[in-house]
């Protein structure tokens, strides 16, 4: 590794959709960070969800709110435990532990909310499905309820050794790295869910959905990349084409190391408010993950 100092800048921004305005319909995404602390090199956690907001997920605006929340507490219990672990060694819990505990929390927390918030008027009006669902005389099955609240998650944990990125449903990571000859590639942690099709993705209110996270963990060389990026898909489907939506990386870096993160924070929601009425007027939310040098 490099021995510049540097630190983790971390923000999120989420907007409501241009055609949810229309439509009186209220932002389903969700974003949080964790950092853990003001020192040099602190590790982080960032979390993204997207929640289906269906007719079928009615409260799913709660259930990526539940996913970010979920991802934070336990990205920084999985950072406490694993702080002196082998990358190897980190990777191995990652795929054996975090999907199984995200997906239980995550579920625990559904259970709970539907117990103590009976369906409201409201629903009830406004979602057909919910109606059905109340008036049936048997116990509403645990399918049932956690698709009322589905929602995608994309998490990163980055220290100063490694990156661990999990992903469940559709969004896209992006990471920016220096080259050799002073420019910035952008790749991709993990690649697009392809199984995404006809708007149907894979959800945390899935019975299997442990089994359907994809874990990867990517051990940096020199230095740490410049910049990290987790978006719902609102986001990347606002650009005409992929490589329209990655060159985003390298352009967003350039501007934090001209302008600063202020500055660019600032401008962000209505760079995203744009984004989503020139494409397809989904809630879009991007979350991100700078390096910012604080010495030679």
């Amino acid at each position: 590794m490099d021995s510049c100092l540097w630190r983790w800048r971390v923000w999120e921004c989420s907007v409501q959709g241009a055609s949810h305005v229309r439509q009186q319909l209220r932002n389903q995404d969700a974003a949080a960070h964790w950092i853990g602390g003001d020192e040099p090199r602190q590790p982080v956690v960032l979390a993204v969800a997207d929640g289906h907001g269906s007719d079928k997920s009615f409260r799913s605006h709660v259930g990526s709110d539940f996913a970010v929340s979920t991802a934070i507490d336990i990205g920084r219990e999985f950072v406490r435990e694993t702080r002196d672990a082998t990358p190897s060694e980190v990777k191995q819990a990652a795929e054996q532990r975090l999907p199984l505990l995200l997906t239980k929390f995550w579920q625990d927390k559904v259970a709970q909310h539907w117990a103590e918030h009976p369906l409201t008027a409201e629903e009830l009006e406004r979602w057909p499905a919910a109606r059905q669902l109340q008036q049936r005389e048997s116990p509403v099955p645990d399918k049932e309820i956690l698709r009322t609240y589905g929602s995608t998650l994309l998490v990163i944990i980055a220290d100063h050794r490694s990156m661990l990125c999990l992903q469940l449903g559709d969004g896209d990571m992006l990471a920016v790295e220096d080259d050799s000859d002073g420019g910035l590639s952008v790749s991709r942690p993990i690649e697009r869910d392809e199984t995404s099709i006809a708007n149907e993705t894979n959800s945390l209110c899935q019975l299997d959905a442990a089994q359907r996270f994809k874990v990867r963990i990517s051990v940096f060389g020199e230095q740490a990349p410049a910049l990290l990026l987790a978006c719902t898909d609102g986001y990347s489907n606002g650009f005409e084409s992929a490589a329209g939506f990655e060159q985003v990386g390298p352009d967003l870096c350039r501007a934090l190391r001209q302008d600063g993160v202020a500055a660019l924070a600032a401008e962000l929601p209505g760079e995203l408010e744009r984004v989503s009425a020139l494409g397809s007027g989904d809630d879009v939310t991007a979350g991100f993950i700078f390096r910012e040098d604080i010495s030679g």
